[in-house]
Parts: C-alpha cells; structure tokens; sequence
C-alpha cells in the first residue's frame, strides 16, 4: 500500500524528473510542496481508491491560475525543457502543458512509492 511522503523540494524535484526550485520558499518549491500535499491527502482520505485517474486529477489542479504565478512556476523548475508535440503556438498553453507534465510524474511517482 502506498504510504505518505514528506520530502524536501529537492527531492520532489528529482522524482518529478525537473529541475530543482532555486530555494525552499519560491513558486517552484510551492508547486512541488502542494502536489505533494494532495497526494498525501489522498492517500489519507481514500487509500484503497488510487487509480490513474488519481495522478490526472492531482496534476490538473496543481497548475497555477494566476498568469504570474504560473510563468514564474515554469521557469523556476526550468519547463522549458520539457518536449512537447503539442503544435499549439499558445505560450500559455505550451506553459500549462509542461508543468502538467512535471506535475504528472510527480504525482505517479508519489501515489506509487511503497512502504
């Protein structure tokens, strides 16, 4: 059964496979801290109820609303290394894309992990 996790943004960084936030309390560091949140809250609330679904649901509600906040997220994490074959020329979209992506692997990771 999947346990819950509290680790470093570092850390968080390296099983989202992105680059690590520039330091602890920054947009990048908060992103990765809050998908980590919503996995350990799942894993509380629903523990026998984890498909993959669940890592869909937790990635689509990390994204940032605010515009701001979701560019300095983006290149925080340095996204803009993330490949895409999405052929939208929307800069917001393409940005949304690659931080769902980061935060994807994030969550799979997180909903995974064994005692």
């Amino acid at each position: 059964m999947p346990t819950t996790t509290d680790h470093h943004p570092y850390v968080l960084a390296i099983q989202a496979d992105c680059a690590g936030p520039d330091f602890d309390s920054c947009p990048g560091a908060y992103f990765l801290l809050g998908i980590q949140d919503s996995c350990n809250e799942y894993l509380r609330d629903y523990p026998d109820d984890i498909t993959e679904d669940t890592a869909h649901e937790i990635a689509d509600g990390a994204i940032p609303v605010y515009t701001h906040e979701m560019w300095t997220t983006f290149v925080d994490l340095a996204a803009y290394d993330e490949e895409s074959d999405d052929p939208n020329p929307d800069l917001h979209g393409q940005a949304r894309l690659a931080l769902y992506a980061i935060a994807y692997r994030l969550a799979s990771n997180l909903l995974a992990q064994e005692d």
